[in-house]
């Protein structure tokens, strides 16, 4: 997988292409984004949907695995956070995300359950949510503001108040 790296206002410049060709000599895989705030606000609203209920679980990924109820919530909150991010005017990216947007609910939840079940969930998702806790506080935040858009959103209201 490649990480995409951007400037805010969608340019490439020399800084840019330098950090990427840098990146990529040290044997990390990246690439140049020329939307990457769209692609950083997708990414967010994963996490922020998440969190809540594996910080419930006690940051245990695979308990939260294991919960059939909060892995349906999390999943709905994230199919809505498709039109909560259009309505806030981002793209949905990388494009490939569009078919989750309208992919069952109970499929969200499935894939969930792997990721959760898996070394990335593991990594990415539970020990990042550890280390950063401060950080996923703000995200959540930032998706509570983003769904007062006027956009129908029980699900991402309910995990946001999962305790």
């Amino acid at each position: 997988m490649l990480t995409p790296f951007g400037e805010i206002n969608g340019t490439v410049t020399p800084r840019l292409k330098r950090l990427v060709n840098l990146l990529n000599r040290a044997g990390l895989r990246a690439k140049v984004s020329t939307n990457v705030v769209d692609y950083l606000a997708m990414h967010a609203s994963l996490v922020a949907v998440l969190v809540p209920g594996l910080m419930k679980h006690g940051s245990e990924v695979k308990a939260l695995a294991r919960s059939g109820d909060d892995l349906k919530l999390a999943a709905a909150a994230f199919r809505e956070t498709f039109p909560v991010l259009k309505a806030l005017g981002h793209k949905i990216v990388p494009a490939s995300l569009k078919i989750l947007a309208v992919t069952p609910v109970f499929v969200l939840a499935f894939l969930l359950r792997l990721f959760c079940n898996s070394r990335i969930g593991e990594v990415g998702a539970a020990w990042h949510a550890q280390q950063a806790s401060d950080e996923m506080l703000a995200l959540a935040d930032d998706l509570r503001a983003a769904v007062s858009s006027g956009v129908p959103a029980p699900a991402i209201r309910k995990v946001l108040d999962m305790k």
